[in-house]
């Protein structure tokens, strides 16, 4: 993912390093003062069971080192499909079980909203 940004309103502090697991990007808004950092992340669709268990292994990852952060946004494609979900839940039903988590849940149970 790319990021563009306004340097008129803000100002670039630093970045991770392009290879770390979770990539970061850090501002300073420069009306307010007020510092954010920025996760841009791209999950692989889930497309089954095992592709959404993957995928929310990879968001625990970038929500656990974004809330090390003060004013964290995550901007992500998620890849996110309802028809996926409808598999999966086909799939949960097959094995009989109930408990699974599905990346829109972790991002509400982690405390980010989804928007």
């Amino acid at each position: 993912l790319a990021v563009y940004y306004d340097s008129q309103a803000v100002k670039l502090n630093d970045q991770s390093d392009e290879n770390a697991p979770v990539f970061r990007i850090d501002f300073t808004h420069l009306h307010s003062k007020k510092e954010f950092s920025i996760f841009p992340a791209h999950l692989k669709s889930g497309e089954d069971k095992k592709g959404e268990i993957r995928r929310v292994k990879d968001l625990k990852l970038i929500l656990n080192e974004a809330k090390e952060y003060e004013n964290p946004i995550v901007l992500m494609d998620s890849n996110t499909c309802m028809q996926y979900k409808k598999k999966i839940q086909n799939e949960l039903l097959a094995e009989e079980t109930n408990e699974f988590i599905y990346v829109n849940d972790l991002i509400e149970s982690e405390g980010f909203k989804n928007v």
